[in-house]
């Protein structure tokens, strides 16, 4: 009863004397706060150029609309009678701060993703696999406790800012409530009115067919965002049930020997010791190429990321000619009788269901369970326990993640707070952010460590007496250039640059190539084996001299070529939709941009690329 009277105390004088005029002010001060917030979540995305135009504006503003009706019904909901208005009070206070919380956070977690990658996050991930949400957070120093620190203030500071506001939304819900509107000769209350407004606000933007609606905040972090592959190609992995009969045809019976692909994802070439002597993180790599024992290449990967960049290499095509579901060299392999072992560290099958398109039949398939860290360790433990019945045809596909934002580093490949005076200091410091390098250094060491692992196990099998390895990446890795962080969107030298280096038992002799591609993976172990390569693909073996100049590089984004000529790489591009051309050196030099220039990268993009559908190429 005293609780009662001291709340509705509060509430009169909510009306009269200096607490009306300052908590109308304030009231006005957080509505403002509102739409400023608004306001700048929508100019944030349309730096990141997501395209935002008056229609998201509108459809954003729809949401928020929506939003505030389901709140003021909630509220008339609390207010309704005068028990326990302390009670009601706290809890109005306690949802207003828990929804502007929510909003606050997907407002800061888009602005530190779009300043590290330039693009707008998923959030989708949160919910769907929140242990690999959260080991991206830890990669950049934001651990688990910190992050639910962060959370805890930022919640805390809502309730101090609504706290001087309790009385007087209760007195703002009991108002609603009481209103009636007269709609002919219905009569609607305020709460059905609430009610109807939110649902009828929020079904109608959810009509916006999706491809029209692009742009606007909420709709565009609650669905992937990322384009991985092309649309047939991911259609066809969603429809497994559809089966793909291979066109290989068997030959005569094939040579055999041991085939083992080692793909580390997010590798990045010039971050390597191996190819980089400033860097001193591939002790066993670099060890090898010492001894004379590796073929070194300069690789450059079709896209930047992993679906189409590990399909590149199974299938030799790229962004523009996949089609549906291509032959791949575990088909070709199958058919010529190999046991085809797959260990895999990541998801790969919950990867927009990329296990279907990768061939067959496979023998075995180690893949790492949906929503949990990617471990590379792991998945030399699964080595370790690995049937090899007959070495001599079997191939073995590892995948490796070290090098990827979020999976599993061992401490004694981790930057820590003392050794690096900057965890978490990097998401907005341009200065910081360079620093990123050491981490990901570190994570290539790993990665070294874990291939001379590989290595041992692969000889106690019987796997490394005359075969042939190869060691790549799906695409490359961003570490400041630019301004970003980690890869996706439209390629680039750091994400197109990827190592192409190759064990051969046999010692054999491989003429130069440059460019290198990730199309020119798996002809290369057809041709070790004798056997030729699969129709419709479109690398040549590294044991043959290659008659080109450029390969294809493709994303949603872009079309295009890495083109070598004499000492001069360059990366040519154009845009799918406007048709505006780019071209970047891809070594160290001046460009001098000339006509003729632009209209050979045409021919060459047109010859390499080919089919090309989009905009007209122009200047």
């Amino acid at each position: 009863m005293v609780s009662d009277r001291v709340a509705g105390a509060s509430g009169q004088r909510g009306t009269s004397g200096i607490y009306g005029p300052f908590r109308m002010a304030y009231a006005g001060l957080i509505a403002a706060l509102w739409l400023v917030q608004t306001s700048g979540r929508l100019v944030l995305f349309w730096q990141a150029g997501t395209g935002t135009g008056p229609l998201a504006v509108l459809l954003h503003f729809a949401l928020a609309f929506s939003l505030l009706c389901m709140l003021g019904l909630i509220l008339t909901l609390l207010g309704a009678g005068r028990r326990f208005e302390a009670v009601r009070v706290t809890l109005a206070v306690v949802l207003l701060a828990a929804v502007h919380t929510i909003l606050t956070l997907f407002d800061i977690y888009q602005a530190i993703f779009i300043n590290l990658t330039g693009n707008p996050a998923p959030t989708l991930i949160i919910f769907r696999a929140t242990p690999l949400a959260l080991s991206l957070l830890d990669n950049i120093g934001i651990s688990p406790l910190r992050l639910a620190a962060a959370v805890l203030l930022v919640f805390g500071v809502h309730i101090l800012l609504y706290w001087p506001l309790g009385g007087l939304l209760m007195r703002l819900s009991r108002r609603l409530a009481r209103i009636r509107v007269r709609i002919g000769a219905l009569r609607v209350s305020g709460r059905v009115g609430l009610a109807a407004a939110s649902v009828g606000t929020y079904a109608a933007v959810g009509m916006v067919p999706l491809g029209v609606r692009g742009g606007e905040p909420v709709l565009e972090g609650l669905r992937p965002v990322f384009q991985i592959a092309p649309p047939e190609l991911l259609a066809a992995a969603r429809a497994p049930g559809r089966s793909h009969r291979p066109t290989i045809r068997k030959p005569a019976p094939a040579a055999s020997r041991p085939l083992v692909l080692i793909v580390v994802d997010a590798l990045r070439r010039d971050r390597m010791g191996v190819y980089n002597d400033e860097l001193t993180n591939t002790p066993f790599l670099s060890s090898l190429d010492a001894q004379g024992k590796l073929h070194k290449f300069d690789g450059y990967a079709t896209c930047t990321f992993s679906f189409c960049g590990i399909m590149s290499i199974l299938a030799s095509r790229s962004w523009n000619d996949f089609g549906t579901r291509p032959d791949t060299l575990v088909d070709l392999l199958a058919a010529h009788s190999y046991d085809i072992r797959l260990v895999l560290a990541g998801q790969h099958a919950s990867f927009g269901g990329l296990t279907t398109l990768l061939g067959g039949p496979i023998t075995s398939i180690s893949d790492q369970p949906s929503g949990t860290q990617p471990n590379d360790w792991r998945a030399i433990d699964t080595l370790e326990t690995l049937q090899v019945p007959d070495p001599r045809r079997t191939f073995l596909y590892m995948h490796l993640m070290s090098t990827h934002a979020g999976s599993f580093i061992h401490p004694d490949f981790r930057v820590t707070p003392d050794d690096s005076g900057m965890v978490g200091a990097y998401l907005f410091s341009p200065s910081g952010k360079s620093d990123y390098r050491r981490i990901y250094d570190l994570r290539v060491r790993q990665a070294d460590e874990i291939i001379r692992r590989a290595f041992e196990v692969l000889a106690r099998k019987g796997l490394f007496e005359d075969a042939l390895v190869i060691i790549t990446a799906d695409h490359g890795q961003r570490t400041s250039e630019g301004g970003l962080l980690y890869h996706g969107g439209e390629a680039d030298p750091p994400t197109l640059a990827v190592p192409l280096l190759l064990y051969d038992a046999r010692d054999r002799a491989y003429p130069a190539r440059d460019p290198a591609s990730l199309i020119d993976v798996a002809p290369t172990f057809a041709e070790a084996i004798d056997l030729p390569a699969a129709a419709g693909w479109r690398g040549v073996a590294l044991q043959r001299t290659a008659q080109r100049q450029a390969v294809p590089v493709g994303t949603s984004e872009s079309t295009g070529i890495v083109w070598g000529e004499g000492n001069r790489a360059l990366l040519y591009l154009c845009n799918r939709d406007t048709g505006r051309e780019r071209l970047t050196p891809l070594r160290t030099g001046g460009l001098a941009t000339a006509p003729e220039l632009l209209q050979r990268a045409r021919r060459l993009h047109q010859v390499a690329a080919a089919p090309v559908r989009e905009a007209a190429c122009r200047m």
